[in-house]
């Protein structure tokens, strides 16, 4: 009775799409990338970079290689005693306060690799009760704190807690810290953007965060939360007590869920403007009914714990059944982790004044936030330096934020790469320099056009001229449309300035249409929905249909299809290639997975790498052993294969071919090995575009291999001739010292040895055709070593044959076996020589064969961050006539002068191999002569 197994494939095409779409771009391309870098430098290989170490500035994370902060050491102690109880009696190592500390905590834990209550040790909560009370002047209930695996274990808590999918929606700042972009991301919800003022030291217009609100509400988002980021990430900026009030003020209007991320609340450097939190403004203006979740963590200030993922979010204002249900939420994780949540408790409680660690921790923090200010204040003034940037002072937090003005050249290469010009400057930055940043658009920002204020286009511009004049200037240059009125990210104004070309389209455009092709333009390759469109031109509906139709007439927009929405008509402009994130990449066609383009595609380079992988013997094409690594293609070369071949119109990059290679690997058609060297094989340098493409140059190849083959064939006949030769000189010498007689006796002796010695090999042959396991490197000394006995019991065996010989011919035969031996030792002295000599000149032929070094660099360069691996195809194990195949044997055939001339059928190990006695455990047998 058969049973049909129906299987199921998990990739891509079939996960949560929610996951597809979440970004976070501070572990990004680019930092993925810089791990790539890393990682090549660690191996040895990191001479072919312009650079020798990683400098990572992608994310708030002090202690990593390459900031190297020292940690705090009354935290340390404190953590080592916890994780070694046995040392807090140790008072020559450890100060008193750090021992109280640890016992403190350990009566109240219990053991740190233990379950806590699943919203944190209830000692620890009241703790940080305490803390809050002492810092804003208002009680504080532990039963509404949460201990966290560092603050974005809070958010992630809160958002299961409120957003329930479409169409709810949070507001965040742009530029933003992407874990909320992407956390609404998981949870199907909206992210409702409000931009901050760069011009005004990322102020926050409460008139903006109105318009955001209403327009979110107009396309039918439900709102329900407002995240506030102070000190600002990553903007550095602090807001001001009366921006504080504003906000509270909105929020509770709105009522909203203010989240009020303060986890930099330690890193000020601006002492006018010290850190006022939220609760403590809310509870000043008796907002009794605004709901508040405040945020901190162990990972920041001046701790820099990252990996010690500890923190804490308070509910304000939250009833019991809500902190219930996070409670239950909190629970399917179980707890936070036990080492973050001791850090917790010392961020909290730090020594104090008259402990015995309270001078060196006082120098300790000192040290780390002067350290910072300093930093902070540098890199704002070097970069407002720079030709074409500008950065605002960072007053808080670690990071600052630049605006860089790239060239028009720059812009067109980042254009040609399909990248936005500030990813193409970040990654340019990584490839030449081995400094990890993030792009603004990671966090939201957009990059600028030639946008201007009013104030700066009649001041700035027209500089000479009274306000009268510079009004009509600004008006004939409106009615010539090479400016627009826009809308800028401040809610304000402004103008942008238009190409001859885009000011030639506007002439034949109404003002209708006008409008809507200026909307048009500003969504980019990202384009604009109908439904959008409409809302912000206020136009009618037939309006926008009668719009819409006349510029799809003449050229100037088209529609396209988005992954993510499938039923909207998305509009853009003709000239640009939809986004990425619009189309789904090369992999879809018309707003589906292009399964048909994908296995082509797959077939094709499983073919390539195959190909590379193993040898065809004759007609059969059945895998018999593995070759040279240095023929094992990389993804750069795959890539080069599939772009040079014209498999494919559709452009491809290096992470498209990565990611086609891991279906492969997830098939099972493909393993991953760790790249050996740049120097590399001549075949390895033909021309893909025409070898891999036309029939010819199949014929071509397979000329070639018939002429290795031929060639090889004389070498085998002339290396047989020779060890004839070498056995007709040993028999003549034989026949000089010896009888008649003896020489009789002699063959007749090697006669039944060598019947002997078959019967022997072939029952060893069928043992290890039973027995897999021979085949392991593990028993092959074993063998070996049987194999030496067996030939220790033929001599015996030889000798006792021979007893009933004369003492005269035992003495003959003695002599005759001191004169083989030695030219057995001449004959082996010679075969290593040669040995040598060949190994030399494979060597040799390996380096010929290989690029030239410069040429070698400047491919490890334009494929770097894929250079550390190569690909191999698995064998087939499913033919019979191939039969079970244990690992890649490249030993003992890769030294098998004639590895090229097996059977048809192909041995697939040694224990198969008619040629395995006679080439390498002939070896074995002169050393056990000697």
């Amino acid at each position: 009775m058969s049973s049909r197994i129906r299987s199921i494939r998990v990739d891509n095409s079939s996960i949560n799409p929610k996951v597809l779409h979440a970004q976070y771009a501070v572990r990004g391309e680019i930092p993925v990338k810089a791990d790539k870098y890393g990682q090549q430098i660690r191996d040895g290989h990191g001479d072919e970079l312009p650079f020798n170490a990683i400098l990572p500035c992608n994310i708030g994370n002090p202690q990593q290689q390459g900031l190297n902060q020292k940690p705090l050491t009354f935290w340390r102690q404190v953590a080592a005693l916890t994780e070694c109880p046995e040392l807090i009696n140790n008072a020559q190592l450890f100060p008193k306060d750090v021992r109280d500390r640890a016992s403190q905590l350990l009566h109240e834990i219990g053991s740190v690799g233990a379950y806590s209550h699943s919203k944190g040790v209830p000692f620890i909560r009241k703790q940080v009760a305490d803390f809050l009370e002492s810092r804003d002047g208002y009680s504080a209930d532990p039963e509404n704190i949460f201990l966290t695996a560092g603050a974005s274990g809070g958010v992630n808590l809160l958002f299961h807690l409120l957003l329930c999918g479409e169409p709810d929606g949070v507001m965040i700042p742009i530029p933003q810290y992407p874990l909320y972009s992407a956390s609404l991301a998981l949870a199907g919800s909206r992210t409702v953007q409000y931009h901050l003022d760069e011009n005004k030291g990322w102020e926050l217009n409460i008139d903006l965060l109105e318009k955001s609100l209403s327009d979110a509400k107009s396309n039918g988002t439900e709102t329900k939360a407002l995240v506030i980021i102070n000190p600002g990430n990553p903007t550095g900026a602090i807001l001001s007590e009366e921006n504080i009030i504003e906000i509270a003020k909105f929020a509770h209007k709105h009522e909203l869920v203010l989240i009020a991320d303060e986890v930099y609340q330690s890193n000020i450097y601006d002492e006018s403007k010290p850190f006022i939190s939220f609760k403590k403004v809310a509870r000043d203006l008796k907002l009794d009914t605004l709901q508040l979740a405040s945020f901190h963590s162990v990972s920041k200030g001046f701790s820099g714990e990252c990996g010690k993922r500890g923190g804490f979010v308070e509910f304000v204002n939250f009833s019991e059944d809500l902190l219930s249900q996070a409670t239950k939420l909190a629970s399917i994780s179980l707890c936070p982790p036990l080492q973050g949540q001791v850090a917790v408790d010392l961020l909290i409680r730090p020594p104090k004044e008259g402990d015995e660690s309270y001078d060196q921790f006082s120098k300790e923090k000192d040290e780390i936030l002067t350290n910072y200010a300093s930093r902070s204040k540098i890199m704002a003034d070097r970069f407002n330096k720079m030709d074409g940037v500008t950065c605002n002072n960072a007053e808080g937090a670690m990071y600052a934020f630049p605006q860089i003005r790239l060239p028009q050249k720059a812009q067109d290469a980042a254009k040609k790469e399909g990248k936005s010009p500030d990813a193409f400057y970040c990654m340019e930055l990584l490839n030449n320099t081995g400094i990890c940043v993030v792009p603004g658009g990671g966090f939201g920002q957009r990059a600028k056009d030639q946008t201007f204020s009013n104030d700066e286009l009649s001041d700035k511009l027209f500089t000479d001229k009274d306000m009268k004049d510079k009004l009509d200037a600004i008006n004939k240059l409106l009615n010539k449309n090479l400016i627009q009125l826009v809308t800028l990210s401040t809610g304000s104004s402004g103008y942008k300035a238009v190409s001859k070309e885009s000011a030639k389209k506007y002439k034949e455009m109404d003002n209708d249409e006008q409008l809507a092709y200026q909307y048009i333009d500003a969504s980019g390759n990202e384009g604009i929905w109908t439904k959008t469109l409409k809302m912000k031109t206020n136009l009618h509906q037939t309006v926008v249909n009668r719009v819409l139709k006349s510029l799809e007439g003449r050229g100037s927009i088209k529609v396209v299809k988005s992954v993510k929405h499938p039923t909207r008509k998305i509009y853009m402009i003709s000239s640009l290639n939809p986004s990425v994130e619009l189309t789904g990449g090369p992999w879809y066609t018309d707003n589906e997975l292009d399964t048909e383009f994908v296995n082509q595609l797959k077939g094709a380079v499983l073919s390539f790498i195959r190909d590379r992988s193993y040898p065809k013997i004759k007609a059969s094409n059945k895998p018999i052993y593995s070759i040279s690594k240095s023929q094992y293609p990389s993804v750069a070369k795959v890539h080069k294969w599939v772009m040079g071949a014209g498999v494919t119109p559709i452009e491809l990059d290096l992470g498209h071919i990565q990611s086609l290679l891991d279906v492969l690997m997830f098939d099972g058609e493909l393993e991953r090995l760790p790249a050996l060297s740049l120097a590399r094989s001549s075949s390895e340098d033909e021309d893909y575009s025409e070898s891999d493409s036309s029939d010819s140059s199949d014929n071509d190849s397979k000329s070639k291999k018939r002429k290795r083959k031929n060639s090889k064939s004389k070498e085998k006949k002339k290396k047989k001739s020779k060890r004839r030769d070498s056995s007709d000189e040993d028999d003549a010498s034989e026949s000089d010292s010896d009888s008649e007689d003896e020489r009789r006796a002699k063959k007749k002796s090697k006669s039944k040895s060598r019947s002997r010695s078959r019967s022997r090999s072939k029952k060893k042959d069928e043992s290890d055709e039973s027995e897999q396991s021979d085949n392991s490197e593990e028993e092959k000394p074993r063998k070996k070593s049987k194999k030496n006995k067996n030939s220790s019991s033929e001599e015996e065996s030889s000798e006792s044959e021979n007893e009933s010989e004369s003492e005269e011919d035992t003495k003959k035969r003695k002599k005759s076996s001191k004169s083989k031996k030695k030219d057995k030792k001449s004959k082996k002295s010679k075969k290593s020589k040669k040995s040598k000599k060949e190994e030399s000149d494979d060597e040799d032929l390996v380096s010929v064969g290989g690029d030239s070094e410069e040429e070698q660099k400047l491919e490890m360069k334009q494929a770097d961050p894929f250079s550390n691996s190569v690909y191999r195809a698995v064998k087939n194990t499913d033919s019979d006539d191939v039969g079970p195949v244990v690992g890649w044997t490249e030993a003992p055939c890769g030294r098998c002068p004639v590895f090229d001339f097996c059977a048809q059928d192909g041995p697939v190990n040694a224990s198969k191999c008619q040629y395995f006695d006679t080439w390498l455990q002939g070896e074995g047998d002169d050393d056990m002569d000697e």
